[in-house]
């Protein structure tokens, strides 16, 4: 299996730092914790974290661990998305892995007690395509309606690129960030998408001054030298 160098990793920051929305792990943190805030706003039940995998597992961590530092309960279980035929008009997300026999026990037990609320966790909220189709999944096996919640939410009109993947009609009920733009020609990036974590902390730090492609590319000359990843 081929594995991306540093020099590669380091061109593939420069080549895409300008669209990109960058975010590093303190971003996270903090964000992490507003949604927490904002999520006992709408309910002082128990929350079940749904986790969307990929996007979703760190959010979701993060985010009951805020819970449990306050002394309250969480329980936490998971799904893995896919799309299928991307990249064309007949894109669609799919689930890659549903909830095992002994989750769906444990959470229609839960339920029934009316002491639980079940939250669909993901990272990024585009296009809508993975939240929708779990989040009727999630209604569809257990009979309720789940909320929702994101880190960040990216309100559009169109993706020049791709113009079969329409804006969403809804938001997430929570979410810590918007961001908005008529068109999308960017994606969100997370420092867990990246092998050279060096890197990915000069990139985000060069965003966050303003500065542009050239500044990037001198700043990360000596991280392109080294022969091995960090």
């Amino acid at each position: 299996m081929y594995k991306m160098s540093v020099k590669d990793e380091v061109q593939k920051l420069v080549s895409e730092y300008e669209q990109g929305i960058w975010y590093d792990y303190s971003d996270i943190h903090e964000h992490s914790k507003v949604v927490t805030e904002r999520m006992r706003g709408i309910s002082k039940k128990i929350p079940m974290f749904i986790s969307i995998g990929r996007g979703g597992w760190l959010a979701s961590r993060l985010i009951a661990t805020n819970f449990e530092r306050m002394g309250l309960e969480t329980v936490s279980f998971s799904v893995i998305s896919k799309y299928i035929n991307s990249n064309s008009s007949r894109e669609q997300a799919v689930l890659a892995q549903s909830l095992d026999n002994e989750s769906k026990l444990e959470i229609k037990r839960k339920l029934k007690t009316k002491k639980y609320d079940l939250w669909i966790v993901d990272a990024p909220f585009v296009t809508g395509g993975t939240m929708t189709m779990v989040k009727k999944y999630i209604q569809d096996l257990f009979n309720t309606v789940p909320k929702t919640v994101a880190l960040h939410v990216v309100e559009y009109v169109e993706i020049v690129s791709a113009p079969w993947r329409k804006a969403p009609t809804y938001s997430p009920d929570v979410y810590a960030e918007k961001i908005r733009s008529n068109t999308v020609s960017w994606y969100v990036q997370y420092p867990w998408e990246w092998s050279n974590y060096k890197a990915y902390c000069v990139t985000c730090e060069v965003y966050k001054l303003g500065l542009g492609k050239d500044a990037l590319a001198n700043k990360l000359k000596t991280i392109s030298n080294e022969d091995r990843q960090i």
